[in-house]
This record gives C-alpha cells, structure tokens and sequence, in this order.
C-alpha cells in the first residue's frame, strides 16, 4: 500500500489498489482527455464571445455546458495524470477534497444544464402556451440555477461529514457513497434523487413529448423554415443528451447502487471504469455543437481562419462565378 510509506496518516478506505500497467493506461487516458477536452471546450467559449450570430439564450446555455465541461478537464484531467503518474493520490487530502467538490459541482451543472436544454426544446418546438422563445433572462435563470442547486447540494460534505474521498483505484476522488451513517445516507439518498433520477425524468419526458410532436407535424407536411431550424437545434441537442447520458449514467447508477448496498459492494477497482469513462463528455459536447451546428462550426472555423471559412468560402466563390458565367451566357444568347 503506497499510503503506509506516507508521514500524513490518511489511508484511503474504499480503494483497490492496482498494478503499475494500469496506473500508466490511466495517465494516458487522462492526458487524452485533458489535451482534447481543454482547447475544444475553449474554442466553444471564446467563438460564441467573438462571433455575435452565436449570442442567442439557447447558445448560452452551452456555453454554461463548456464551461463546467471546461473546469472538469482542467481539474479532473490534470490531478487524474498526476497521481496516475505517481500511483496513488500523493496530492494528499486536502486537494482530494477540492477535485471531488470541484468534480461533483460541474458534472451536476452538466446534466442540469441538459436538462435546462431539453425543457427549452419542449417548450420552443411543442409550444404548449403558444408562440414561446428562450429570452436572455430565462437563459441566465437557467444559468444561475445550475450553478446555485449544485452548490447547494454539494457543499455540506465539506462541512458536516467525510464528504469526498477516493474512488476506484484510488486515483480520482468523489461523494463517499459509503458512509453508514443514518442522516448522511437520508442526505445521500435526497441528493440522488433531486440531482440525477430527477433531472433524467424531465429530460426523458421532454424528448418523449418532442419526438411524438415532430412526428405528428412531419405526417402533416406542416413544416416552415423556421421549424426546420427549430429541429435542427432540437436535434443537436437530442444527441447531446444521448451522449451525456452513455457516458454518465454508468457512474450514477453504480454509485446509486455503492450508496444502497454499502455493505454488498462490487470490487472498488470496478468503479474507476465508469468514472474515468464518464470525464470523456467533457470530450463530445464540444465536438457535437461543431459537427451538428452549422453557425457554431462555421463560427469556429472564421475565428480560427482570421475571419475566413476557406471550405464555405470557396463555395460561395464558385457559386457565384458560375451564376455570372450562366447570366453573361444568357444575355449574349439575347444579344444574338
């Protein structure tokens, strides 16, 4: 145990400690994650601030998502390939308290944030009370809501009890799903369902409503400009919910079952799967709003051009020379 060749007494209790081979995957995995995650999350930011045509409330909200998907990679990539390096968490307690707050906070902003997304959707597309569009104040609600119910739900294990320690292969920390104790089990209990279970049924109820809508107008041939737009946007945000939750439902529900079944777990190294697995939406978010949205990745790719988009561009100039050839054709024919 490398903890006993420590001077600072804290030994980790939920752990399994694992072979040399398997903390050097991890330190790869980590940096993978870490050098991906980092710039594609950023170039999400920094394209909405520099490009107007991407300012709108929904956008907004994503931006909230690269945000926190930001601050999960910086935090959990960088403390994941250094104590993967080392072996162990040799950073000590104090900074595994920090990443697992710091982890827990964001990845509840992130499935809020979803969440926040798929209402907008219903809302927006369904139309349940009529014409409605997201304004700037109910996307900033929405942002200070993800934030604020987070927080408030995850600062009390700082406080009040042995609220974060290592998982795993005791590399990464988060919430002590473990505890025994009567009136942390009732807060850990709440905690899942006002922060997971409920948040997954608003947004599995959402996407219900949304698709039998979008089939319904489709039969019809009902659909304008602006709804196609509409479902667009609606798909973009379809798949990011998908991905989201293939990469974060493992975790929850295993963590949900380590809660229940303090006493019947499953062997510790079986968690660091679908932890370090769930770290790689920090990943896809980013690259679903560019591969999906036709402004966002037209936006990303000026910024990085100084303002050009070489592909969109070049079209446009082939477009056009070609209609001036075909009316110069056609007034000669006139001519004649």
């Amino acid at each position: 145990n490398p903890y006993a060749t420590t001077d600072s007494g804290w030994v980790p209790e939920h752990i399994e400690i694992a072979n040399r081979s398997t903390y050097s995957g991890l330190c790869v995995f980590m940096s993978f994650v870490f050098v991906l995650a980092v710039p594609l999350n950023l170039l999400v930011i920094v394209a909405t601030y520099k490009n107007k045509d991407l300012r709108r409330p929904i956008n907004y909200i994503i931006v909230n998502l690269a945000v926190a998907d930001l601050t999960c990679s910086v935090v959990g990539g960088l403390l994941g390939v250094l104590n993967n390096g080392a072996g162990y968490y040799f950073l000590g307690k104090s900074v595994c308290i920090f990443e697992g707050y710091v982890m827990s906070v964001t990845g509840v902003c992130g499935i809020l944030s979803i969440t926040v997304m798929a209402f907008e959707r219903y809302f927006v597309v369904c139309k349940p009370f009529g014409q409605t569009n997201l304004k700037w104040s109910h996307a900033i609600t929405g942002i200070v809501f993800t934030w604020t119910w987070s927080v408030i739900w995850h600062t009390p294990g700082l406080f009040f009890w042995n609220g974060y320690e290592p998982e795993g292969f005791g590399t990464s920390c988060a919430p002590n799903w473990f505890s025994q104790q009567k009136s942390e089990r009732i807060f850990i209990f709440a905690y899942f369902a006002f922060c997971f279970l409920t948040p997954l049924t608003i947004i599995f109820a959402c996407y219900l409503k949304l698709i039998l809508f979008i089939r319904k107008v489709s039969k019809k041939s009902m659909v304008n400009e602006a709804d196609r737009r509409d479902f667009e946007v609606t798909r973009m945000v379809f798949v990011m919910i998908a991905a989201f939750l293939i990469c974060w439902l493992p975790y929850g529900c295993l963590s949900m079952y380590n809660a229940i079944h303090p006493d019947n777990l499953l062997s510790y190294g079986i968690g660091s799967v679908p932890a370090f697995f769930a770290k790689t939406a920090t990943i896809y978010n980013p690259i679903i709003y560019m591969g999906l949205n036709k402004k966002f990745r037209d936006g990303v790719i000026r910024m990085l051009f100084k303002g050009r988009n070489p592909w969109l561009d070049g079209r446009n100039t082939t477009s056009s020379t070609s209609t001036r050839a075909q009316g110069s054709l056609i007034n000669r024919e006139v001519d004649i």
